[in-house]
């Protein structure tokens, strides 16, 4: 966008589109900031200084693993799954 704006001589439109990816960087960098190195409010750091287990039950560990598979089976069988949808779209017009 800003080299297309600066290829058609609107310099105040690049300007303006190099401020508005400047303003929105330092927001989203100020979230993932945030997820990653600070405490959730009212917690500690542990004492050891080691990572906290996280518990997962098992019927969430079995739809975890489901999913991934599903996701696998896609990524590696996508011809099947293209024609399914392609018919299935066909179907509708």
């Amino acid at each position: 966008m800003i080299q297309s704006a600066l290829a058609s001589q609107y310099l105040w439109l690049a300007l303006l589109g190099a401020v508005n990816i400047i303003v929105s960087l330092y927001y989203y960098l100020s979230i993932i900031k945030e997820m990653y190195f600070s405490l959730p409010a009212g917690r500690q750091a542990p004492a050891s200084g080691g990572k906290q287990e996280i518990k997962i039950a098992p019927l969430t560990q079995s739809l975890l693993l489901l999913l991934a598979f599903g996701v696998i089976a896609i990524g590696v069988f996508q011809e099947p799954i293209f024609a399914l949808a392609h018919t299935a779209a066909q179907s509708l017009f």
